[in-house]
């Protein structure tokens, strides 16, 4: 099986959503 390579096929078929909440980013060490 192939994956898609073409970047632009591939973003041109993405229909990002925001979920309702609260997001947190955060780093913690190796």
């Amino acid at each position: 099986m192939n994956g898609e390579s073409d970047l632009r096929k591939l973003l041109s078929g993405m229909r990002p959503e925001l979920n309702p909440g609260r997001y947190v980013y955060t780093t913690a060490p190796d």
